[in-house]
């Protein structure tokens, strides 16, 4: 590149965008404002023990499935929710579309309804 009678050569340009990386990412560490997304075991495990209080809405019944180490059915069953409900939509998204079809679905009965499962 040229720039009236100075030519910037490609490795200088290379090594100020990466600074400016460098030093956007970095700041945002030191203030406190970057974080690396959690995964669900992480999300869900409090002390040490998986916790049915927090999951989350962005989760799926799948999420939940594998976690728990529960069979996709019995969610179903214990939930009453239809067999063809979508297993990998969102919670939050889900409960929308089982509104349509008049049925009830909170995140909270779902809480519940894992810990009754685990009790088991």
């Amino acid at each position: 590149m040229k720039k009236g009678k100075k030519k910037l050569s490609l490795s200088v340009i290379g090594a100020v965008v990466t600074l400016v990386v460098v030093l956007v990412i970095g700041g945002n560490i030191a203030s406190g404002k970057f974080e690396v997304a959690q995964g669900n075991t992480e999300t869900l495990t409090q002390n040490g023990v998986l916790n049915p209080d927090n999951i989350k809405g962005y989760m799926t019944l799948n999420d939940i499935c594998k976690e728990f180490k529960i069979e996709s059915s019995i969610l179903l069953k214990e939930c009453s929710l239809p067999e063809d409900t979508d297993l990998n939509k969102p919670i939050k998204e889900l409960k929308t579309d089982l509104e349509q079809k008049d049925i009830e679905f909170e995140t909270e009965n779902l809480r519940e309804v894992i810990k009754k499962i685990l009790e088991k």
